[in-house]
């Protein structure tokens, strides 16, 4: 799919020339008809790619944030032990102290 849609002005430019020669009488309406099925066709692909693209930018955006906090659920875990430890560390000690005595 082509987002950017860079056919889209030339078929444009086909379909209003093929307006106005059938308006002139120069060409079949089954001729226009196909250059405006050709122009809805690109401008509905385009507005498609459109979409997804923005859907797949909003689902990034929220991969990132998930990952974010992720790594700062991380980072505070390794933290935590060395403060555990001197948490416990200082019950045992006073389990000791209360037993030695």
């Amino acid at each position: 799919m082509d987002a950017k849609g860079a056919d889209l002005p030339f078929l444009k430019r086909d379909m209003d020339r093929a307006h106005n020669m059938f308006t002139s009488g120069l060409i079949a309406q089954n001729t226009r008809d196909d250059t405006d099925k050709n122009y809805q066709i690109a401008a509905n692909k385009q507005e498609s790619a459109e979409a997804i693209l923005a859907r797949l930018r909003r689902q990034s955006r929220e991969l990132r944030r998930a990952l974010e906090q992720q790594q700062a659920a991380v980072s505070e875990a390794e933290e935590k032990p060395a403060q555990c430890n001197d948490r416990f560390a200082d019950r045992w000690a006073w389990c000791f102290r209360v037993t030695v005595k």
